[in-house]
């Protein structure tokens, strides 16, 4: 007797029915577990590699000569950890209050790239290996304006004291001219691709509960996040994201 297409043992299984945090909590691993298995792919065109169907060393980057391991994600894990770490962490790191993980700051968020980028925070070798030129330009123009702290993600540094630009007028001034010149020189679509598209992952699960309407819109309460900001590709992806957790 023949054995059962893949497909009918999925059909089989019983639907388990779980929380929006660990739902989140996956969405998360199975970001890195899509970006290590996908990683070696990089920079081939369709049809020119072998099937992927498990964990294969990252010949397109080196640790001390050898290929990646298996397992390792890239930059694009890297910067949805970064994004997330953010979001959840602004609020109770800045001394305020309102909902947790609802700290959706920009300047934070750059400075927390920042810190992937030169230190290494949120990569899985302790280096940043891999950078897209428009996100290497973004970061230069942040730096070169803004002088943000060398502070670390994983530990427990970066303070209200130490970090919050209310208490800083002349740094938040500078933040606010950063901004504006990154959106002014990088906002146009040729700059907007699906890389951007996984990047921005933590946004949907942080907001999935302004997420309404068929076609996903999201509501007013969405505002808060400056959604004018991202391209319509973003906007799709957050509402797919968010729909499976409301």
């Amino acid at each position: 007797m023949s054995a059962p297409p893949p497909h009918a043992v999925l059909n089989s299984q019983r639907l388990i029915l779980s929380t929006p945090q660990s739902k989140i909590h996956f969405a998360l691993l199975g970001t890195a577990l899509v970006d290590a298995l996908g990683g070696p792919a990089e920079f081939h065109r369709r049809f020119t590699f072998p099937f992927v169907d498990e964990m294969t060393e990252n010949a397109n980057f080196d640790e001390d000569g050898e290929p990646l391991k298996k397992g390792v994600w890239t930059d694009d894990t890297s910067m949805v950890l970064c994004l997330g770490w953010s979001i959840a962490t602004f609020k109770s790191r800045h001394g305020l209050g309102g909902e947790p993980g609802d700290g959706f700051d920009e300047a934070d968020q750059l400075d927390a790239y920042v810190q992937w980028w030169r230190d290494g925070e949120m990569s899985a070798i302790g280096r940043c290996f891999d950078i897209g030129n428009t996100i290497a330009n973004a970061l230069r123009t942040w730096t070169a304006l803004t002088e943000p702290p060398r502070s670390k993600l994983s530990g427990e540094s970066l303070k209200p004291s130490s970090a919050d630009t209310s208490n800083n007028p002349d740094r938040q001034s500078k933040q606010q001219r950063a901004l504006q010149k990154i959106a002014k020189d990088l906002s146009k679509p040729a700059f907007s691709g699906n890389g951007s598209l996984m990047r921005v992952i933590p946004v949907g699960l942080a907001y999935y509960r302004y997420v309404v309407g068929k076609q996903g819109a999201f509501d007013e309460s969405g505002d808060k996040i400056k959604l004018a900001k991202f391209g319509q590709v973003q906007l799709s992806g957050f509402c797919t994201v968010a729909r499976p957790l409301q």
